[in-house]
């Protein structure tokens, strides 16, 4: 009778510990997905920021090669060249895929691929 008690015991632990393991997995799946879309959010508006800027170079060379240097096209051309000069950056970020790297979290994932192959080549090192 005791040996049933234990052995259900352990039973019940095992389920539940499963259970706590897909809770977990659908947590970091939401975390990814938040951060996927807060990438890409950002890779928009700085594209839209590049896509002005390239327009801003060709109105600067437009103005440097086919206009008279006057003083009003010099103050132009000064103020399309200051404004051109923006750097594009991204800060992707990478909390979750920070987290499953450092607490072993990969071997949460249910598909074989997911944990081993596609998500190393996207974890920040």
């Amino acid at each position: 009778m005791l040996f049933l008690a234990v052995f259900c015991g352990f039973l019940a632990e095992n389920q539940l510990e499963h259970k706590i393991e897909k809770d977990r997995e659908k947590q970091y799946m939401i975390s990814l997905l938040e951060d996927l879309h807060i990438d890409t959010v950002e890779l928009q508006g700085e594209y839209q920021l590049g896509e002005q800027q390239r327009a801003v170079a060709d109105t600067l060379i437009e103005a440097i090669n086919n206009q008279e240097p006057t003083s009003d096209n010099i103050k132009k051309i000064y103020l399309l060249s200051a404004n051109s000069t923006r750097v594009v950056s991204v800060g992707f970020q990478n909390r979750t895929s920070s987290q499953l790297k450092n607490s072993g979290g990969m071997r949460l994932f249910q598909i074989p691929s997911l944990a081993i192959g596609k998500m190393k080549k996207y974890v920040m090192v």
